[in-house]
Parts: C-alpha cells; sequence; structure tokens
C-alpha cells in the first residue's frame, strides 16, 4: 500500500525575540503530499486555518503520516496551541530525527541545523528561504527594532548564559525575521493572494524543500 503521508509546515506572526513564547497567531498552515502544494492562512474565507483545521483532523483520522523539519518542536506545537489539535507522535516523522540527519549532526557537532544547512548538505534546492533577507535586513536597522534587541538580548543571556554579543545576534536575527515574514504576509494579503508573493513563495518553498529532503532521507 503506498505511504499516506503529507509535509506540513507552519507560519506564525512573532516578532519577538523568544521562537516559542512570542507567537501571536497562526498566519498560514502548508501542506504538500507529493501531488500539490497547499496553503490556508488566517485571513482567507476560502483557504481559511478552519478549512485547514477539518482537513488534518480527517488525516489523522485516515492515519496519515504527518512529516516535516523539526514539526516536533515548533509546527505541531503551534497546531496544539493554536488550533488544540495533537497529532498523535506515532503519526509524526520528524526530518531533523531521521538516520541521515542525526549522522550528520554527530558529524559536526551540532545539536540542531537549520533547515538550509541541511538542505545545502543534502543538495536540496532551499533558494526561497532567501527571499526574506533583503526584508529582515531593512527591518534589522530600524532603532526600536536594534532597541527591542538589545532588551531580549539581556532576557536571553540570563536565561541561557548566553554571552552578550551572541544573545543581541539572535535576538535581532529572530525579531527582524519575524517582522519580515508577517510585513510579507500582509502585502500578500494586500495582493489577493498572488501566488507570486514573497510570503507565498517563502512559506510554500518549505513545504517543497522538505518534501525533497524527506525522499532524500527514506532512499538513504
Amino acid at each position: 500500500m503506498p505511504e499516506k503521508f503529507t509535509v506540513i509546515d507552519i507560519e506564525t506572526e512573532n516578532t519577538g525575540y523568544d521562537i516559542m513564547e512570542d507567537n501571536a497567531r497562526i498566519l498560514s498552515i502548508q501542506l504538500n503530499d507529493g501531488i500539490k502544494e497547499e496553503l490556508y492562512y488566517a485571513d482567507s474565507k476560502t483557504n481559511s486555518l478552519g478549512f485547514a483545521s477539518t482537513k488534518i483532523r480527517s488525516m489523522i483520522s485516515d492515519r496519515f503520516q504527518f512529516v516535516g523539519y523539526n514539526i516536533i518542536n515548533f509546527d505541531l506545537a503551534m497546531l496544539k496551541k493554536f488550533s488544540d489539535i495533537e497529532v498523535p507522535r506515532s503519526q509524526v516523522t520528524d526530518i531533523s530525527e531521521m538516520k541521515n540527519m542525526v549522522l550528520l549532526k554527530n558529524r559536526l557537532n551540532k545539536k540542531g541545523i537549520s533547515l538550509e544547512d541541511a538542505c545545502r548538505h543534502f543538495s536540496v534546492n532551499c533558494e526561497h528561504k532567501a527571499l526574506m533577507k533583503p526584508i529582515s535586513d531593512r527591518i534589522s536597522k530600524s532603532p526600536e527594532v536594534v532597541a527591542k534587541a538589545k532588551f531580549g538580548a539581556v532576557k536571553l543571556a540570563n536565561k541561557r548564559g548566553w554571552s552578550a554579543d551572541f544573545s543581541y545576534k539572535y535576538a535581532l536575527d529572530k525579531i527582524s525575521g519575524g517582522m519580515a515574514i508577517l510585513e510579507s504576509y500582509n502585502d500578500f494579503i494586500r495582493s489577493n493572494a498572488s501566488a507570486n508573493s514573497t510570503f507565498h513563495r517563502y512559506a510554500i518553498g518549505d513545504v517543497i524543500s522538505e518534501y525533497q529532503l524527506y525522499q532524500k532521507m527514506k532512499a538513504g
């Protein structure tokens, strides 16, 4: 019997320095079963997050496997927090924990690897990740954002024991990156959900790259 699965990825509204605690809402849910990619989003009447929730619950009942990169720690946690949907652990495949990914992390002596770095190591196209960089770079120069990052850096250094310099760079990256996603999402809404918009290409790009990475992990 063919494997029943979907790659799932979630974008959230998060303009803070904490990738878990500062999420305000889900902006979009992307699915890719290898046949088509789908994007459901917060301000839609035809492709709403409610429709996504209904579909995901149906897929859980139909014993689909939910695949994604770091989905245990982030995407599924957000799905539970904001949509009250809990995917059984037996129906979850986290690409970041598959055998070849674990071997790569061990070889590099890293606890975690970004999707972009993982794709680079396994020759998977992940160029969509660069779409947000010009926006986040511009935002990161804002005095208000710099001040917010400095405040967050103090909190991070005290909480996690990181150096002041690393904490500031981390906070600035998370804040400006999150604000870039929100800005591009708002542009996406104003464009009447154009498939050519930066947000659409970025969001759908994730499930395309993750699908391709998953296929490589399965192939060994």
